[in-house]
């Protein structure tokens, strides 16, 4: 999996590109963790994932926890439907501000 980051006016673009599995969740992770010191806001576009695992679902409900506690929102956006489907599955979708 590639990471792709950029910084919109203080706004964090994160776009994964490939699966966020086992093997890839802690890249993930420590993006997503450091994206929020200094962010106004964090996206994490899933316009290029079409798969993740268990373990990228503990990984994202960690970062929104991480965000809320500094103030600073995290939205995902073009998340495809699969993915929404196991969000609301897994009752992430309550959770996670998926736009």
């Amino acid at each position: 999996m590639e990471i792709k980051t950029a910084n919109n006016n203080g706004q964090v673009v994160i776009t994964p590109v490939g699966d966020i599995d086992t093997d890839t969740a802690p890249a993930l992770q420590k993006v997503l963790m450091s994206a929020f010191d200094g962010a106004g806001a964090v996206e994490l576009d899933f316009s290029k994932v079409p798969y993740i695992s268990s373990l990228a679902l503990g990984v994202l409900h960690e970062a929104h926890n991480r965000g809320e506690d500094m103030g600073v929102p995290m939205t995902l956006s073009n998340v495809p439907k699969g993915i929404q489907a196991l969000f609301r599955m897994t009752g992430h979708a309550k959770v996670l501000n998926v736009i």
